[in-house]
């Protein structure tokens, strides 16, 4: 019998095919976990590029329109958006808030709540704001190195460049200006304005409302100074301005409050009701 010559060729064809290492010719069936031949796309592998640095992930023109993600987001290596690894926190930045394990913190800034651990309901916005917050909850730090050393207190708020930035285990603070009450480690202390309350190391309860505006001295409690300059220089004090000060008044006289308790040579202005009614 003889071959047609187109099946001839053919069949020499098929031959030679089948005789080079490696070529598989038979059909078969696709692995669906592995391709887009299902909806919705499942890859159970790492996705990764064939190179570093050099492919992008959609485009100004063709972007993506939702990310699930559960994990983080790292950036050169460095963790840079996360929500820790509980509930309620938000983390953006390099390394911030690398170590939180506490919930409903909010760090945004490269190393913004660093080191904190347990510490819970803290907000840091800036680079280093709270880097040291381990244990502390419920603080504010607003501004670059502000709270910086923080790591046992509460409720203190911070809003400047290195606003109460000393302050380790105190409460209750509130310091608002660039430096105010940055060397301050107790509790209970006011400032407002740059570097306000911030050369010593101050006592309880003092207030500071001014430009450049401190004590003389370490450890004074519950006074107060206010204006440019001014400067508290004993405890229970009050100082308004300083030495170029020309006037200091208003609309009203200075009025004392009555006090019995710090009065002396009391006399009754009125005869005693019952030896009157005798």
């Amino acid at each position: 019998m003889k071959m047609k010559p187109n099946s001839l060729i053919i069949t020499i064809l098929f031959t030679v095919l089948l005789s080079i290492p490696g070529l598989k010719l038979m059909a078969q069936n696709a692995n669906t976990a592995l391709s887009n031949l299902v909806s919705p796309t499942a890859i159970n592998k790492s996705l990764l590029p064939t190179s570093d640095n050099t492919l992008d992930f959609g485009s100004s023109t063709k972007a993506w329109k939702h990310i699930y993600l559960d994990g983080s987001i790292y950036m050169d290596g460095i963790r840079f958006l996360s929500n820790g690894d509980n509930t309620n926190n938000a983390f953006l930045g390099y390394n911030a808030g690398k170590y939180a394990t506490g919930s409903g913190n909010s760090f945004m800034g490269a190393y913004s709540g660093y080191l904190n651990t347990s510490g819970h309901d803290n907000t840091g916005i800036g680079y280093f704001s709270l880097y040291n917050n381990a244990i502390t909850y419920q603080n504010t730090a607003v501004g670059s190195l502000s709270l910086f050393t923080l790591y046992g207190g509460y409720y203190n708020t911070a809003i400047g460049f290195s606003a109460l930035f000393n302050n380790a285990t105190g409460f209750y603070n509130t310091a608002v200006g660039a430096q105010a009450l940055e060397l301050t480690e107790s509790s209970g202390n006011t400032a407002i304005g740059e570097r306000a309350g911030a050369i010593y190391e101050n006592g309880w309860g003092c207030t500071f409302v001014g430009q450049q505006n401190w004590a003389n001295a370490n450890g004074y409690v519950y006074s107060m100074s206010l204006g440019y300059n001014a400067r508290i220089t004993a405890s229970y004090q009050t100082r308004i301005g300083d030495a170029t000060t020309t006037s200091i008044g208003g609309y009203a006289s200075w009025t004392k409050i009555s006090d019995s308790r710090v009065k002396k040579m009391l006399k009754k202005m009125c005869p005693d009701y019952h030896s009157s009614t005798s």
